[in-house]
C-alpha cells in the first residue's frame, strides 16, 4: 500500500481528503501545517506528498524546498494543491521542483489520477537514476516541461497579436512553435461545407503550433488570437535541436503530446453531444 503524507491547514478539508485517499486505497499519514509536514515527511518517507501552499509555519514552497535539500526526501513526487491559479504561482511551484499542480475545488478524480500518474512516473524515475547515476548530473540540461517553457521565455522571440489576428494559417509551413505568456488562442479548420470547426483552444502557458519536428509539414489548422495574446516563438528546427541533445525534455515532450490528444478526444465528445 502506498503512502501519501497530506499537509493541509484546513482540518475539513484535510479530514475529507484523507478519507477520499484512503477509500482509494492509500495510507495516509496527515500534517496540520508545513513545519510539521516535512518533519513528518522525513520520518515516515512516504511515497508521495500532496501538499497545500498558504499555511502557517511554513508554507507550501517552503516544505517543497525544504524537502530538496534532503537526499532522502528530494526524490518524493510532490503535488501542490492550492487555490492559487495565476501563471506566475503555479510556474514558481513548478520552477521549484513541484510534479504537478491541482487547484482547488478540485474533484477525487482528478486527485487520484494525479496521484496515480506522478507514482508511475517516480518508479520510472527511479530506474532511471539506478541505471545512469553518471548522467543525473549534466549541468545544463532541459528536464521537463517545465524547463523547455523557462528555455522558450529566455531565448524565444516576442511577438504580439490583436484580437482575431491570425497567427499562422492552415496548409502554410510549421516554421515556429509558440509558447502564449498572455491571452487566449483558438485553432480552427474549415470542413466541406465551409463550416468552421473549433480543434483546440490555448490559454496563458500553453504551447502550441507543432505539426511536426523532422519534416516539412506544414500547419493543419489555423491559428487566431481570441483576444489580444503575447507569445513567445521559436524555430521548429532549433527546437528539434534541443530536444535531440536533451532527452528527458522529448520524454516529456511526448507526454505533452499524449495528453493533448487526449484532450483533443474529449473536446470532440463534448462537442458531438452537445450538437
Amino acid at each position: 500500500m502506498k503512502k501519501v503524507l497530506l499537509i493541509e491547514d484546513d482540518s475539513v478539508l484535510r479530514e475529507n481528503t484523507s478519507e477520499l485517499l484512503e477509500l482509494a486505497d492509500y495510507e495516509v499519514i496527515a500534517a496540520p501545517n508545513g513545519k510539521v509536514g516535512v518533519d513528518m515527511a522525513k520520518t515516515e518517507l512516504p511515497n508521495i506528498i500532496v501538499c497545500d501552499i498558504m499555511m502557517p509555519e511554513l508554507d507550501g514552497y517552503g516544505v517543497l524546498e525544504n524537502l530538496a535539500k534532503n537526499d532522502e526526501t528530494k526524490y518524493i513526487p510532490f503535488i501542490f494543491l492550492s487555490a492559487k491559479t495565476e501563471r506566475k504561482d503555479v510556474r514558481k511551484g513548478m520552477d521549484l521542483g513541484a510534479d504537478d499542480y491541482i487547484t482547488k475545488p478540485f474533484n477525487e478524480e482528478e486527485l487520484i489520477s494525479a496521484i496515480e500518474s506522478r507514482l508511475a512516473k517516480a518508479a520510472i524515475l527511479k530506474e532511471e537514476r539506478q541505471a545512469q547515476d553518471k548522467s543525473d548530473n549534466h549541468e545544463d540540461e532541459l528536464r521537463t516541461i517545465n524547463d523547455l517553457k523557462n528555455y522558450f521565455d529566455d531565448n524565444g522571440e516576442n511577438l504580439s497579436f490583436k484580437k482575431d489576428e491570425i497567427i499562422y494559417t492552415e496548409g502554410h509551413n510549421s516554421n515556429f512553435v509558440y509558447l502564449i505568456t498572455e491571452g487566449v488562442v483558438k485553432c480552427h479548420k474549415f470542413d466541406e461545407q465551409g463550416k468552421e470547426l473549433t480543434t483546440a483552444l490555448y490559454k496563458e502557458d500553453d504551447l502550441f503550433g507543432y505539426s511536426s519536428f523532422t519534416n516539412n509539414t506544414p500547419y493543419q489548422e489555423t491559428a487566431t488570437a481570441m483576444q489580444d495574446v503575447e507569445v513567445v516563438a521559436i524555430s521548429k528546427y532549433k527546437l528539434r535541436d534541443i530536444l535531440a541533445e536533451n532527452h528527458k525534455a522529448t520524454m516529456a515532450m511526448i507526454q505533452l503530446l499524449t495528453e493533448d490528444l487526449s484532450g483533443a478526444k474529449d473536446q470532440l465528445l463534448q462537442m458531438a453531444y452537445s450538437s
